[in-house]
């Protein structure tokens, strides 16, 4: 498999993730990931943060483990690997202790950029989960049940993600819906039968595709501490012997991971006229 680069830059300012990060260093800084959602885009893409060349060469569906970058205002901007051209720029200031999603998306002729909260807590024996929607000509989405109940989330538009709602454990067959849809068209856009999920883990359900050759999927990926906390080789890392955020993951990767490798039954389904 491919492996893809990662080049330091500022150190001061950028900090390996580590699990045995002192207190005093929590209250300096905060913990953002990368995702590369530009589903017809032409080339891979590369991250600076205030400058400097973060992650190279991440391809479609490729995103980072949680970084420590220091508490406060930052530039961050994306660019196609090879070129010194911005595809989207944004600066932001994180809060320390927090953890974030810096998400690239949209289409090559509208690209957008987002930074999105994953800092809920854990529910002892719980599972804690949301649903972003990164799918460019997708409208209003639904996720709920294949016969449309139950409703787990309802129209998320583009860019968005839901508020964190606590469910049960267990396995789920879900689906995504038109909004409002469910009840009158038989059709939904993606489903998934078997989905389990583990109590005490944080989790983010990410659609995207539905662009060109790409078909509309539904992605879980582990948030904040949940992907901290997870063993090398899982959803934090993409690799064993990686940890400390130095990798650069492949979804589906984290599919099998979450998934506790149950065969999915996919069934992608275009939306009615």
């Amino acid at each position: 498999m491919k492996r893809f680069l990662l080049l330091f830059g500022a150190v001061a300012a950028l900090l390996p993730l580590s699990a045995g990060a002192t207190p005093a260093a929590a209250a300096t800084v905060a913990h953002v990931r990368f995702f590369n959602l530009l589903p017809d885009f032409n080339s891979n893409v590369n991250f600076n943060v205030d400058g400097a060349r973060f992650l190279t060469d991440v391809p479609y569906k490729g995103f980072s483990a949680y970084f420590q970058v220091s508490a406060g205002s930052h530039d961050f901007v994306a660019r196609p690997f090879g070129s010194s051209s911005n595809v989207v720029e944004m600066q932001q200031t994180l809060s320390a202790g927090s953890y974030y999603s810096l998400v690239v998306s949209g289409k090559h002729t509208d690209p957008r950029v987002g930074l999105y909260s994953d800092s809920p807590s854990q529910t002892a024996g719980k599972v804690v989960v949301r649903f972003c929607h990164f799918a460019p000509e997708v409208p209003g989405v639904d996720v709920a049940g294949k016969t449309g109940q139950p409703i787990f989330f309802t129209n998320i538009g583009f860019t968005q993600c839901s508020d964190y709602a606590t469910i049960d454990p267990g396995s789920y067959d879900v689906a995504l819906w038109n909004t409002g849809k469910e009840s009158t068209d038989p059709h939904s856009l993606f489903e998934a039968d078997g989905v389990t999920v583990t109590g005490g883990t944080v989790n983010t359900i990410i659609g995207t595709g539905g662009e060109g050759s790409n078909p509309v999927t539904a992605i879980p990926v582990l948030d904040a501490v949940s992907a901290v906390n997870a063993p090398n080789g899982g959803a934090s890392t993409g690799e064993g012997g990686m940890a400390g955020g130095v990798g650069v993951s492949l979804l589906p990767t984290v599919l099998l991971f979450l998934f506790g490798l149950v065969a999915l039954a996919v069934r992608y389904r275009r939306p009615a006229a």
